[in-house]
């Protein structure tokens, strides 16, 4: 059962490869990964560590070939606006193909906890949960780095466990690995495991002084981590002149460049200046750049299936008595609450690693009930099932019954629109005979590459003619100087896959 699961979970992933273009991000996490094989380096962006962008960037290097060829991205003048599309596709597929690594190390951390905690019927529930959960499914399919800092993250918090139930050498180093690989992954890992890792110290009464004792070995083996993944580059190396940045208080230390590499030092300074500076945030039909303490937990209420949060409910519930279930609990716990003191406010993807805690808080839903209970869990599972069978293949924009047909009021961003559908508009426009469109995209996808012959959209009102806009812009998630006035007064003739819709100048023709 388990193994037909994971099987469902990676088929899923790999069906959506060539049916959406490249979202916002997937290009520069692409690019800096290739930039380590092909100039032994890696500066192109720093808020990210290495080891996810390493992952996604090389297939594309050693198996499609491709090159940066002294850029920067692999738009905007790169290699894939010169490359043919058949290039593109190729490469991109084998870019997401990396990530097949980070979804198959989750689901098996998932099966492992799982089965500690509610033995094998529990285990195969909660990876039933993982390979229908349309938000896992969604960034397991992209060349981004969520994926694989959920799965790094879980697996962090799953060692700390073992380590702080049985405080051995052994398990202090494995522990400490996996704080690395999650922490090399991204930098949020951090700040998730870092609390974790206290409260569970906190717990561990009778052992604490034994856990203590292997912390210098777990220091030493972090920093090595750290060296190899940024390659040994110490001290402070040329940077792109839109990554310099004025000195920080970090970088004015002796630790930075000596006992932590430089880069990894200033990626966290990157990170943290993000933070404070704010980002273009959106919720509830309104823009903001401070973001809002709530925004977390109402995106995992509109944005996870409704069974899935019944299904964990339950599993709290039955196993409340148990002990060990207090582990992933408290995970979940400190992932959100981390996360609500955040700036930035773009995505449940931020927060993707409480999904498979979730589902391994599930198991406990089989595990701990009678009869009535099981026919119930069985239920809430096949609704599961059907709400990610349903939403094939537009897993990234999946929403529920709370917010379904009107998401583009509750979430924006990464939660609906990143781009992804301009791909499906090429195939719409050639199915209808529509030569060219004006058009307005959240994206940084080229439209000619994906078979979409466009102009800008103007201004004020649309020139006569076809019009094609992102949802995004529709609803105002953006900042811009466009008026959209006159998308408010009409309906759409079409909707392109979930986020694109289309309008004719003179009404429908």
């Amino acid at each position: 059962m388990v193994l037909l699961l994971l099987g469902l979970f990676l088929g899923r992933i790999v069906l959506t490869y060539r049916i959406f273009n490249d979202t916002t991000d997937e290009n520069i996490h692409i690019a800096a990964g290739m930039e380590i094989l092909e100039r032994g380096k890696y500066t192109v962006e720093l808020q990210h560590p290495p080891v996810a962008r390493f992952v996604v960037g090389a297939l594309p290097y050693l198996v499609a070939g491709l090159r940066l060829e002294g850029h920067e991205r692999l738009w905007y003048g790169g290699p894939w606006s010169k490359a043919d599309p058949e290039l593109y596709w190729r490469s991109l597929a084998l870019a997401r193909a990396g990530n097949l690594v980070f979804a198959g190390l989750l689901f098996a951390v998932v099966y492992w906890w799982s089965r500690s905690l509610h033995g094998p019927r529990g285990a195969v529930l909660a990876c039933l949960v993982v390979a229908c959960c349309p938000n896992l499914i969604a960034h397991s399919s992209l060349a981004t780095l969520d994926a694989g800092a959920a799965a790094t993250t879980v697996l962090g918090a799953y060692a700390l466990r073992r380590w702080s139930a049985e405080p051995t050498a052994k398990r202090g180093l494995a522990a400490a690995a996996a704080f690395s690989f999650a922490t090399l992954t991204k930098f949020s890992a951090l700040s998730f495991l870092v609390p974790l890792g206290a409260l569970y110290w906190c717990l561990a009464a009778g052992r604490r002084r034994r856990m203590l004792a292997t912390l210098p070995a777990m220091a030493v083996v972090f920093l090595a981590a750290v060296w190899t993944a940024y390659l040994f580059q110490g001290g402070r190396p040329d940077l792109p002149r839109y990554a310099q940045r004025p000195a920080n208080l970090i970088e004015k230390t002796p630790v930075a460049g000596r006992l932590v590499p430089y880069l990894f030092s200033e990626g966290m300074a990157e990170v943290h200046r993000h933070n404070l500076a704010g980002h273009q945030n959106y919720l509830f039909g309104k823009s903001s750049t401070e973001g809002w303490w709530y925004y977390f937990p109402v995106a995992l209420a509109v944005k996870s299936t409704l069974p899935l949060l019944a299904l964990a409910g339950i599993g709290i519930w039955g196993g409340r008595r148990n002990r060990a279930l207090l582990y992933p609990g408290l995970a979940v716990a400190v992932i959100l609450g981390v996360a609500m003191t955040a700036r930035i406010n773009i995505g449940v993807r931020h927060v993707l690693a409480i999904y498979p805690l979730l589902a391994i808080l599930a198991g406990g839903a089989w595990a701990e009930g009678g009869r009535a209970l099981r026919l119930a869990v069985i239920a809430l599972a096949t609704w599961h099932a059907a709400e990610s069978a349903l939403v094939h293949p537009h897993y990234l924009a999946y929403f529920n019954q709370i917010a379904r047909g009107r998401e583009d009021y509750f979430l924006g961003d990464s939660n609906l629109d990143w781009g992804q559908d301009l791909a499906n508009l090429g195939r719409y426009l050639r199915e209808h005979g529509i030569a060219e469109v004006q058009l307005r995209f959240t994206g940084v996808t080229e439209p000619e590459k994906v078979g979409v012959k466009a102009r800008p959209l103007p201004a004020g009102d649309p020139d006569p003619g076809w019009v094609a806009i992102s949802v995004q812009h529709i609803a105002g998630t953006w900042y811009d100087h466009y008026s959209y006035e006159w998308f408010h007064r009409r309906r759409p003739v079409a909707r392109v896959g979930r986020t694109i819709w289309l309008y004719h100048r003179n009404g429908n023709p």
